[in-house]
């Protein structure tokens, strides 16, 4: 199984590739996920997205077919961070139909602030606590 998280906020997102045993496979980096200046997502969020993860699956040397699970965690209006709207930013991406997408608010700041910003550790929290 593989798993793909984002920690996405106002200055860039961060994508992990991670496999069941938690070992990391893959990294990218990608523009925010909310407008600088407020009002929402930031209206490329979708590109910041595919670039992101595609980036992380190159590294990983993976292809979105093998994804098993996506856990999205992006600064933005909440009413926006719907599984509609996760499904429709990740659709150029290619992610098999029967894999599990989780999305919520950024919800690391806290975890960063406390010294533990891998993302990596969300994205096991995300899959196995948050996801359908």
């Amino acid at each position: 199984m593989i798993f793909v998280g984002v920690d996405g906020g106002t200055s860039h997102m961060e994508s992990v590739v991670i496999d069941a045993s938690g070992a990391v496979l893959g990294r990218g980096r990608g523009g925010p996920s909310n407008h600088p200046l407020g009002g929402g997502m930031h209206p490329r969020v979708g590109d910041h997205l595919v670039s992101a993860i595609g980036e992380a699956l190159a590294a990983a040397r993976l292809t979105a077919s093998d994804v098993t699970a996506v856990s999205l965690n992006l600064s933005g209006r909440r009413e926006e961070l719907t599984i509609a709207h996760a499904r429709a930013w990740l659709a150029p991406l290619g992610l098999t139909p029967t894999c599990q997408i989780e999305v919520s608010e950024d919800h690391l700041s806290a975890w960063a602030a406390a010294g533990f910003p891998d993302p990596a550790i969300w994205v096991l929290l995300g899959t196995h606590w948050g996801s359908g």
